[in-house]
């Protein structure tokens, strides 16, 4: 697994902004596994070509962790690029803090898998 940790804006409830890659080879499916909280998994379609995609959130003590995951296989293998957020409920903090932009924090993320599924080994992947 790649893990790139992103910067955050100061001044929200945001904690950290990550996006992870892995490569699993060996494999007939390229069916992520279940997202977090059990959200749905959709198909998408990003330049031209279909991804799946779960998405979903989980809870963590004082935490709520958001995720999307791109996946696409060829063969027997499957790239997954997986977006993470991390945020603190606005309470735990001794001013409560904003509610961080859901939307423009993501908006990294759709550039970075736009970016990183031009690749040509995606050209000719399976869904």
């Amino acid at each position: 697994m790649v893990r790139i940790d992103l910067p955050v804006a100061e001044g929200t409830n945001l904690r950290s902004r990550r996006v992870e890659a892995r490569v699993q080879t060996g494999t007939s499916t390229g069916a992520p596994k279940t997202p977090m909280g059990g959200g749905p998994i959709e198909s998408v379609w990003v330049n031209g070509l279909e991804f799946l995609r779960p998405s979903g959130s989980a809870p963590g003590a004082g935490n709520a962790w958001q995720g999307t995951e791109y996946a696409r296989r060829r063969g027997d293998t499957c790239v997954r690029l997986k977006p993470v957020l991390n945020s603190g409920h606005p309470s735990m903090y001794d001013s409560p803090m904003p509610t961080f932009d859901f939307k423009a924090e993501c908006a990294p993320f759709d550039m970075i898998s736009a970016r990183s599924m031009e690749s040509g080994w995606f050209q000719g992947a399976d869904t």
